[in-house]
């Protein structure tokens, strides 16, 4: 039984990785990071473009994240500030000295 690898690795120069057009022995197969071919210098700019995009949205998405995480460790952070303010740490309250005419 093949393992997935050596599947993959059969079917790296058969076809292009993005119109799955077959390759011809005549025409030149153009690569993309070292393991991805293609039919054509187009396919090739056009896998080059949805991997950026998707790089971006992806980026977008994790800044996103990003900025909920810290807004809501803010909020924690300052609903905790105002109840411990509002408890006073745990200190006996103020208590007004009156002086005891003697």
């Amino acid at each position: 039984m093949p393992s997935l690898f050596s599947q993959a690795e059969s079917n790296f120069l058969k076809a292009c990785g993005l119109c799955r057009k077959k390759f011809s022995p005549e025409k030149n197969i153009y690569m993309y990071r070292g393991d991805q071919s293609f039919c054509s210098d187009d396919c090739r700019c056009r896998k080059i473009l949805i991997d950026e995009l998707r790089e971006e949205i992806y980026l977008d998405e994790m800044n996103e994240t990003a900025t909920m995480e810290l807004q809501t460790k803010e909020t924690l952070l300052s609903s905790s500030t105002r109840l411990v303010t509002n408890v006073g740490i745990g200190l006996p309250p103020r208590r007004n000295r009156v002086e005891v005419a003697g």
